[in-house]
């Protein structure tokens, strides 16, 4: 920019900005700055002017300063936080894992996954949500799988008492689920079925591992006290889920 140019311009800027810009010499160029003197001797401020101008400067790097120190202190927050995830997924630990140790890795690891279907599949959700007037029933039974995960990590990353319920009716369903599936895979017959892929028995296996694994993880006594979740709950939530999921698993063969 010429000069003529930077004389426009600082016709247009206010008082603070001007005076911001003559104290702030090195951060601009020559023409830029004769321009700028210019225009300030131009506008003869008084000094009551010139006071508040200058009070309006400071106060705008004063926020500019707390910007940088709030800036600073997430990014902190954040290497603090990745630090101490790596701590959390390393698999050679020092001494046992504790209840909270624990829970942080489930946190984590579901809400990954939770993360990953919302993503992949929000297309579907919000073309199955264009459906809920006509139906309602369907598309809820439809889409909660994909809803329940989230909310459950949730409750369950606050340790509410409900997180860990529905995380436990997640992990049941999903468990048992996997056996089924499992059973599927050892019937399969491609000649029968050409058109269908073939389940496969190791990814099947892996499922039910991590599924049914979790599950004991959060029955363990140090992870429900921190739940409030007596064992009598446990047990009772527990049975529901698998009579339930028996009876949907039964329907779904007629």
């Amino acid at each position: 920019m010429s000069f003529q140019d930077f004389t426009a311009h600082y016709k247009k800027v206010s008082n603070a900005e001007l005076l911001d810009i003559l104290q702030n010499t090195d951060s601009y160029q020559p023409e830029a700055i004769t321009a700028a003197k210019k225009e300030f001797e131009d506008r003869q401020l008084s000094e009551e002017e010139i006071e508040a101008a200058q009070q309006i400067a400071d106060d705008k790097k004063i926020k500019a300063e707390r910007k940088k120190e709030k800036l600073k202190a997430a990014e902190n927050k954040i290497k603090e936080t990745g630090f101490s995830m790596l701590d959390t997924l390393n698999p050679v630990q020092q001494e046992k894992a504790t209840a909270e140790k624990k829970i942080k890795i489930i946190v984590l690891f579901f809400a990954a996954i939770s993360l990953y279907q919302l993503v992949t599949k929000f297309k579907y959700i919000f073309l199955s949500l264009k459906d809920l007037v006509k139906y309602p029933l369907l598309v809820i039974i439809d889409i909660s799988p994909l809803i329940v995960l989230p909310v459950a990590i949730f409750l369950f990353w606050k340790r509410k008492t409900a997180g860990w319920i529905m995380l436990a009716i997640f992990l049941t369903y999903s468990s048992t689920s996997s056996l089924r599936l499992l059973a599927d895979s050892f019937k399969y017959n491609p000649s029968q079925y050409v058109f269908l892929r073939s389940p496969s028995t190791a990814s099947v296996l892996a499922l039910l591992f991590l599924m049914g694994g979790t599950l004991y993880v959060i029955c363990r006594p140090d992870v429900r006290q921190l739940f409030s979740v007596g064992k009598s709950k446990m047990i009772t939530t527990l049975i529901i889920t698998w009579i339930a999921t028996f009876l949907l698993l039964f329907l779904s063969y007629l």
